[in-house]
C-alpha cells in the first residue's frame, strides 16, 4: 500500500503554554477529525529536521549531514573538507539565560555577509577554520578537522535557552568559541549600524550539521514543500523535491513527505492569532484533500507532528469532513 506522510511541526507544542497564559484554545475542523480516528506512537524525533530525516532512514541519535547536502545544493559540488552549518542568529539575554531569537535573520546581502565573516576569518585562520557565504546567504564554517562534533538542529532550539544544546566535541570548549565569535561580531561595524537601524544583530553563530555523507534505505518517492530543508533531504535521500502546488486534485504514484512548515515561526514567536488562521487554511488548501486523496485511494495516511508522536490515522472510520465542529487540539495531542 502506497503512504503518504505529513509532518507538521509546531502544531501541538505551543498548545498547553498558551491556554495557560492566554487562555487560547485551538479550533481545528479537520485534523481534529482524523486524529480522533487515529492511533498514536512515540518516536525519538522533536523537531521537523530530525523527523524529515527519520523516515529516510537517518538515525535522530546520529549527527545529521545537513551542512554536507546543503552546501552540495549550494554549491554544485561536494565539500572537500569538514563542513558544519554555521548559521547568523541572534541571542537575547535573560536573567539567567541566553534565548536564541526565534525570528530569523534573512536580510543580509552577500556583501553584508562577506564583512561580518572577515574578522572571524582573520581570527580563527590559524586554526584552519573558514566561514563561507553561499549565494543563497547559507553559511558554513570549513575545518580540517576529523572530529566527532555533536549538534542541534537550529529548529529545534529556536525560541529556547541555548546552553543545553551548543555542541560537543572532545577537544573544543564550544562555550568558549561561542563568546569569542560574540565578541568579534559585536565590534563589526555592520551589526552596530543594524542596531542604530532597529534591525537584529547578528550576535552569534549557530553550528549544527556536521555529519558525514551516508547512503539510506527508504520508502519515498517525493518530498514536497519545506523549501531549503525540503531540497537538502530530498538531495540526501536520493529523491525528487516539489514544491506544494496551490491547489491539490491528484498526486502520481508513489509514497509522498509533505512538510508543512507555515505554523513554525507564529508558534515559536507566540503569535497564536496568526498560528490559528494559518492552521484553517493549511486545513482547507493541504490535508482536507490529502486526506481524501488518500480516502479515495486507500492510501495509508500518517502524521508526524515533529514533537515525539506520530498518529496512524484509521482507514476503515468515516471522515465526515462536511462537519465543522470547533474541536480543542489540545485534548488530542
Amino acid at each position: 500500500m502506497n503512504q503518504i506522510k505529513l509532518l507538521i511541526p509546531q502544531l501541538f507544542t505551543p498548545l498547553l503554554l498558551w491556554h495557560k497564559d492566554f487562555g487560547f484554545s485551538a479550533e481545528s475542523h479537520v485534523l481534529s477529525n482524523l486524529l480522533s480516528n487515529s492511533q498514536k506512537q512515540k518516536t525519538t524525533s522533536h523537531c521537523l529536521t530530525s523527523a524529515l530525516f527519520k523516515q529516510l532512514g537517518f538515525s535522530p541519535e546520529k549527527e545529521l549531514p545537513i551542512a554536507y547536502y546543503r552546501y552540495l545544493l549550494d554549491f554544485g559540488k561536494h565539500p572537500n573538507s569538514s563542513i558544519m552549518c554555521a548559521d547568523p542568529v541572534n541571542l537575547q539575554a535573560g536573567i539567567d539565560e541566553i534565548i536564541l531569537n526565534p525570528e530569523p535573520i534573512d536580510d543580509l546581502s552577500k556583501t553584508d555577509s562577506e564583512e561580518l565573516l572577515k574578522g572571524l576569518n582573520k581570527h580563527f585562520a590559524q586554526g584552519n577554520w573558514e566561514f563561507i557565504v553561499a549565494d543563497s546567504g547559507n553559511w558554513y564554517l570549513s575545518h580540517q578537522s576529523d572530529e566527532v562534533i555533536q549538534t542541534n538542529p537550529i529548529d529545534l532550539v529556536r525560541g529556547k535557552s541555548i546552553f543545553q544544546y551548543l555542541p560537543k566535541s572532545e577537544t573544543l570548549n564550544w562555550h568558549s568559541l561561542q563568546n569569542e565569535i560574540q565578541m568579534l561580531l559585536h565590534m563589526n561595524p555592520l551589526n552596530q549600524s543594524r542596531e542604530i537601524a532597529g534591525q537584529n544583530p547578528v550576535n552569534s553563530l549557530w553550528f549544527w550539521g556536521a555529519g558525514k555523507a551516508s547512503s539510506h534505505q527508504h520508502d519515498f518517492d517525493t518530498i514536497w514543500g519545506g523549501d531549503i530543508i525540503g531540497a537538502t533531504a530530498a538531495l540526501a535521500g536520493e529523491l525528487k523535491h516539489q514544491a506544494i502546488p496551490k491547489m491539490i486534485n491528484d498526486l502520481p504514484n508513489g509514497n509522498h513527505l509533505f512538510i508543512l512548515d507555515d505554523l513554525f515561526f507564529d508558534a515559536v514567536q507566540d503569535k497564536y492569532n496568526n498560528w490559528q488562521d494559518t492552521l484553517l487554511r493549511l486545513e482547507t488548501d493541504y490535508i482536507e484533500p490529502i486526506a481524501k486523496i488518500c480516502k479515495k485511494k486507500n492510501i495509508q495516511l500518517q502524521l508526524d507532528t515533529c514533537d515525539g508522536q506520530t498518529f496512524q490515522i484509521n482507514q476503515q472510520s468515516s471522515w465526515k469532513f462536511w462537519k465543522k465542529d470547533k474541536v480543542d487540539l489540545l485534548r488530542l495531542s
